[in-house]
């Protein structure tokens, strides 16, 4: 297995001259230390990726909603591979890492402790995967599609142990998930689908389509709703609208224009905003950019 180390420390601070305003509802957020997409996020992580100079780095990078904080590659806090297109959650207490692409598809587990700055190799996931999703309800974690597979399996934090669960209805592949009120949605990856995921019935719906296919798309989710950030159309286009999704109402919706849109990025939550961050832009190339976007509260 390649390995590499990135000598780099360093904290990005927001420009003192304040955020510009690059459109409606949007403002710049401090950009990435070097052009990256294709990574990992969860809460606020960023885990793995692609970058444009250095190819598939080993990079944890952590958003503390002001600054990105890289740590040193030297001490045992780096990742211990090179690996893009994983698959992450942070359950409040660790980072778990799965699957993910480094010279093909793998069944990696990885643990990332805060508490100790330290990561865990710990074992193997059922199957071999890149471009997956994950979510985490009622403290357990669940890893499902990428890489052409139906696969979905509930893992079990305490005891490192997988379930295997009822598959999902499509195949995603670079899709998206997030939970939320005890539900899990599976959104997209080379379609416009949607799938509601019951846990306590092991049960999956079809729910309302995004009305368009896109797949590299990132999303979070935000007092109640879905937010779907770029991604790339099936005309090879890059969607340019954040989309907006109601479970209450199964409602899909438009609204608002991405300044700068980007697909292989990724989405994080901080406060009552989303920073969409990095990807890869119109032009082909890998970015630095953060944009911070502010919903507008809709009334249901």
């Amino acid at each position: 297995m390649h390995r590499r180390s990135i000598l780099l420390l360093f904290i990005l601070m927001m420009a003192g001259c304040g955020p510009t305003n690059p459109g409606n509802n949007w403002s710049r957020g401090p950009e990435l230390p070097f052009p990256l997409s294709n990574f990992a996020t969860a809460e606020r992580y960023m885990v793995g990726g692609d970058s444009s100079s250095i190819g598939y780095v080993n990079t944890n990078i952590y958003f503390s909603g002001d600054e990105f904080l890289q740590k040193s590659p030297i001490v045992i806090d780096n990742i211990p591979i090179d690996i893009k297109n994983a698959c992450a959650v942070f359950d409040g207490a660790r980072l778990y890492v799965f699957g993910g692409y480094a010279a093909g598809a793998t069944d990696f587990l990885l643990q990332y402790n805060p508490a100790t700055d330290s990561w865990t190799d710990s074992g193997h996931i059922p199957y071999e995967t890149y471009g997956c999703s994950a979510a985490i309800v009622q403290g357990e974690i669940h890893i499902m599609a990428g890489n052409n597979t139906k696969n979905h399996y509930r893992f079990i934090p305490g005891s490192n142990t997988f379930v295997e669960e009822t598959p999902s209805i499509y195949t995603h592949d670079f899709g998206c998930a997030v939970s939320i009120d005890g539900y899990i949605y599976l959104i997209g990856g080379g379609n416009d689908r949607v799938e509601r995921y019951d846990p306590q019935q092991d049960q999956w719906q079809e729910v309302k389509r995004m009305g368009t296919s896109l797949k590299g798309h990132s999303c979070a989710s935000l007092n109640g709703r879905i937010y779907v950030f770029g991604g790339e159309m099936d005309n090879g286009n890059i969607n340019a609208q954040v989309l907006m999704y109601d479970p209450l109402k199964d409602e899909w919706q438009a609204v608002s224009d991405i300044p700068t849109p980007r697909k292989f990025g990724g989405a994080i939550v901080f406060g009552n905003q989303i920073h969409f961050i990095g990807g890869i832009d119109d032009d082909g190339n890998r970015t630095i950019v953060d944009e911070v976007f502010l919903p507008v509260i809709i009334s249901r």
